[in-house]
């Protein structure tokens, strides 16, 4: 079976990396750079205990709404909150390793 690319999700993918995670990301980080309370754990704390859901719940609804696929913004918030929990627990096993090497090795102005 051949893969078939749905370019259009290709594309709404691409508009939100552009204006919406790298925007907030470099911003996010430029704050997370200057948190020293806590150290190393402190700062995974903030990233992934308080900002990664805010951040993933605004990557799904921004998705939603480019693709056309809410009537309403009650539909989104419900919508929103069908996918977040699984897709933030998901992004965690994932992303607290990295985050957490990441900020204990590697230089800020690297990150």
């Amino acid at each position: 079976k051949s893969l078939e690319i749905d370019w259009n999700e290709v594309f709404v993918m691409m508009i939100i990396a552009v204006t919406f995670i790298t925007p907030i990301i470099l911003l996010f980080y430029k704050y997370l750079e200057k948190v020293t309370i806590g150290g190393t754990f402190g700062k995974l704390f903030i990233d992934q205990a308080l900002f990664s859901p805010i951040f993933t719940c605004g990557i799904i609804a921004y998705r939603f709404v480019l693709l056309k696929q809410v009537d309403s913004v009650d539909d989104l918030v419900n919508k929103v909150l069908a996918i977040a929990p699984s897709a933030v627990t998901s992004s965690w096993l994932f992303w607290i390793p990295t985050r957490y090497f990441t900020l204990l090795f590697i230089p800020s102005m690297y990150q």
